[in-house]
């Protein structure tokens, strides 16, 4: 919060120096820059659509595994990642919203084309996410998404397996597979039901 706050200070100082009108100039200026890096990047990449599946454990409460399929399009200058036919939302914990799952696509385009350039709205703007409606990756209410983190997570590893390529050459890029595993975390949560004051606690390996 207080780091919000001396953005905003600064920025408004900086906005009665130079003008509100040549600051927002700038932003934008920078942001178009940014996507335009972006999608020269992109340029680099064979036109094409490529595929790759993987699954979750479980949903979190049963032992049903959850289908991660992911089909990244390559067109012109832009990239959809498309999560078309994802398992449906279950009752457990282990699902996202679509801007969770959005993220962990950005994270891949990002991470592997332009590891270097400024990290804004404008590296994000080639890049489409769709997923459908009711399934694990856009879930609806009302669906637990107290896993979003680990799914976010493992939506990077599909989207970035396959289509990215460094300059001519195509690389079936080798992010190995315990990167999914690696990226996961620990986590124990612990609270009181206050009908019965017993005690709860949860481990989320």
């Amino acid at each position: 919060y207080s780091t919000c706050r001396i953005g905003e200070r600064r920025l408004n100082d900086l906005a009665q120096r130079r003008g509100e009108d040549l600051i927002m100039a700038a932003a934008r200026t920078h942001l178009d820059r940014t996507e335009e890096r972006m999608r020269k990047r992109i340029a680099d990449i064979p036109r094409g659509t490529y595929r790759f599946e993987d699954y979750i454990d479980s949903d979190g409460r049963t032992d049903r595994p959850l289908f991660l399929p992911c089909t990244v399009i390559v067109e012109d200058s832009g990239i959809n990642v498309d999560f078309t036919g994802a398992s449906p939302q279950g009752p457990g914990p282990m699902n996202c919203s679509l801007a969770a799952a959005s993220t962990g696509a950005f994270i891949a385009c990002k991470g592997l084309l332009d590891p270097g350039g400024p990290i804004n709205q404008g590296a994000f703007r080639p890049s489409t996410v769709t997923a459908p409606e009711g399934s694990f990756l856009n879930a609806q209410l009302p669906a637990a998404v107290g896993g979003f983190s680990e799914i976010r997570r493992r939506v990077t590893t599909p989207a970035a397996e396959r289509p990215m390529l460094k300059a001519d050459v195509l690389l079936e890029v080798a992010v190995a597979t315990d990167v999914a595993i690696a990226a996961d975390r620990s986590n124990v949560a612990v609270g009181e039901d206050h009908r019965d004051h017993r005690a709860d606690l949860v481990h989320l390996v």
